[in-house]
């Protein structure tokens, strides 16, 4: 048993938050998800989230509501924000030029949390996007089924 359904007599069961995507107006991705050759090191790794290349400084929006988990650095994606959201979900943003949130604030979604950049190993200005549902690495673009996305 996976999940328990409630069976109409009980509280409704509510449904997380839909995600809005980070980058409105860029849908084509330079990485996806899933095992790949990392351009820098030349090792086949995981590639745990989706590249979506843009002009560094273009705003970084939060997917949706939720609260800063972390935002700092680290070596493999520099700059970057965690953000934990309803649903046990999280998202992670990485190789910001800038962060204008710190961990503890709460966001809305759709509020700007940084700008791309290329931080850390990057090859060029991108946001790298990652998302955790039940502490699960999953595919970001399972969360815009609605959405074509085009790969360079």
């Amino acid at each position: 048993l996976d999940k328990v359904v409630p069976d109409g007599n009980g509280p409704a069961a509510t449904q997380p938050e839909p995600l809005q995507w980070p980058l409105p107006s860029y849908t084509e991705l330079s990485m996806v998800f899933g095992t790949r050759v990392h351009p820098i090191t030349g090792r086949t790794t995981s590639h745990d989230g989706v590249d979506v290349p843009a002009p560094s400084g273009t705003p970084v929006l939060a997917a949706t509501s939720g609260q800063v988990a972390e935002a700092g650095w680290d070596e493999s994606d520099g700059n970057y924000v965690l953000l934990a959201h309803d649903g046990d979900r999280t998202t992670r943003y990485g190789h910001l030029a800038s962060v204008s949130v710190a961990a503890g604030d709460a966001v809305s979604a759709g509020q700007t949390i940084g700008t791309v950049g290329a931080t850390g190993m990057a090859t060029g200005a991108h946001l790298h996007l990652e998302l955790t549902v039940d502490g699960v690495l999953t595919d970001p673009l399972e969360a815009y089924p609605t959405m074509t996305f085009s790969y360079r």
